[in-house]
């Protein structure tokens, strides 16, 4: 081979490596599964198709105001028997004749009022068909984000394991040994063997919840990375955490569940006075033109007739067998039950604000005090080590590393809380969006 050639290999295996490292990472982000779960998950999917649905009812009120057309055509075959006739012109017996025709007709409303509410509603269901889109994608990204972290969790929980599994395999290891010279006792042995065989027993539970986080994942981002991203030491600046007051004015205004249900209100009320408009008048435009012809028949020839007629109709309803009052009375207690509901969406979102706000709160407060039981608990490990076999035995080794271990997992689980409870708190205060995506995206490693 050439040097020239070889060069050109070596570029050309350089850049495949590059470009497939590029790929790896960025496959690896939570902005990547992120992009993926828009297309893919189906809970999404379907608020998508909902929305598309719902912009059709606009055009259907606009469609109200517009002249409606039609066109009409007919062939008739006749056949008549004449059984008695005093009439010189009718003979008696079998007879038949055809005729044709052709009509088209159009209607113009000109005075409406329930096409007016029509519209106005048709306006309303579009808003509440945005803001259920947003709640949609909101409830997108809590999922995700719970799912990712969820897994990240269960990754740690297998790394931590083994490391449990390996650490007290170890000291099972010393202890069999002391065992067999006859330095330890059988009881001791016996204690950490169980130790062990408790140790693997997790490590195996931890295995299949991996599997099932990964699964739930999968389901919603349609896809699985090789390798998952861990989070980085989260730099907590609590003074930027704004009172509890701050988060429901927040919630308040800005709440999208609070926002659907406004908007459900204006809808009812908006019902009531449709309904209402029904018993006022109306004014329509009609034109019409229809072309037939008749055929010869026993008492005169057949003719053409051309006809066109324009009108303007007039209908006010009186009375309708009472339906028309017992409607309106019926949407006026719904609009009553929809206002009924928003008050209860109200008082539940401020204690679900509060609930999120002390969640964080606390999380931040356990990974402080967790920090230091880590520390404080690798400390008693390393000193229990020291002293084995002199001053402590291989069961109170094994407790110590196991504390430890759990004290680890715990500190762990509370950073990810602390993630999810600010996403929650966010999405509970109307504010959660792309780009809390990225920003967490930013936080791993």
């Amino acid at each position: 081979m050439s040097i020239k050639n070889l060069f050109i290999l070596t570029l050309f295996i350089i850049s495949f490596v590059s470009v497939n490292s590029a790929l790896a990472k960025e496959d690896s982000t939570l902005v990547y599964l992120y992009e993926r779960a828009l297309k893919y998950d189906a809970e999404y999917l379907q608020a998508l198709s909902e929305h598309a649905a719902s912009r059709e009812t606009t055009h259907q009120a606009w469609s109200r105001f517009l002249p409606q057309v039609s066109i009409g055509a007919s062939h008739t075959h006749t056949l008549r028997e004449t059984l008695r006739s005093e009439s010189l012109f009718y003979r008696l017996g079998l007879d038949s004749f055809r005729s044709k025709s052709r009509n088209i007709s159009m209607s113009q409303s000109i005075f409406k009022v329930e096409d007016i509410h029509q519209l106005s509603l048709a306006k309303l269901e579009k808003k509440r068909a945005d803001v259920a889109l947003l709640i949609s994608k909101s409830e997108l990204i809590s999922r995700l984000l719970d799912r990712y972290f969820g897994t990240l969790g269960a990754e740690d929980a297998v790394s931590l394991a083994e490391k449990e599994v390996a650490a007290i395999k170890g000291q099972l290891e010393n202890e069999k040994a002391r065992f067999q010279s006859q330095l330890g006792r059988k009881a001791e042995y016996l204690d950490v063997l169980s130790q062990y065989s408790l140790a693997e027993s997790n490590l195996l539970l931890a295995f299949n919840q991996r599997d099932d986080a990964i699964e739930f994942l999968e389901e919603t981002s349609g896809f699985v990375p090789a390798k998952f991203k861990g989070l980085n030491e989260l730099n907590i600046e609590v003074e930027h955490i704004f009172d509890e007051k701050h988060w429901e004015q927040l919630a308040l205004e800005f709440n999208l569940d609070l926002q659907q249900e406004r908007i459900n209100v204006e809808i009812a009320k908006k019902e009531v006075q449709k309904e209402g408009s029904t018993s006022l008048p109306k004014v329509e435009f009609v034109a019409s033109r229809s072309v037939s012809d008749e055929a010869e028949t026993d008492i005169g020839g057949g003719r053409k007739l051309d006809t066109e007629i324009a009108e303007i109709r007039f209908e006010m309803p009186l009375f309708q067998g009472g339906y028309a009052v017992s409607r309106v009375r019926e949407l006026k207690r719904l609009h009553q039950a929809a206002r009924d509901k928003l008050l209860a969406t109200k008082r539940r979102v401020l204690r679900d604000t509060r609930v999120a706000h002390r969640e964080m709160a606390s999380s931040i407060n356990r990974i402080e005090a967790l920090e230091q039981a880590v520390s404080a608990q690798a400390l008693v490990v390393t000193t229990l080590r020291a002293g084995f076999p002199r001053l402590y035995t291989s069961v109170e080794v094994v407790e110590a590393e196991r504390d430890y271990f759990s004290a680890f997992r715990d500190l762990t689980e509370a950073r990810y809380d602390y993630v999810l409870s600010m996403i929650k708190l966010k999405r509970t205060a109307g504010s959660l969006s792309d780009e809390d995506i990225k920003v967490v995206d930013t936080w791993l490693n």
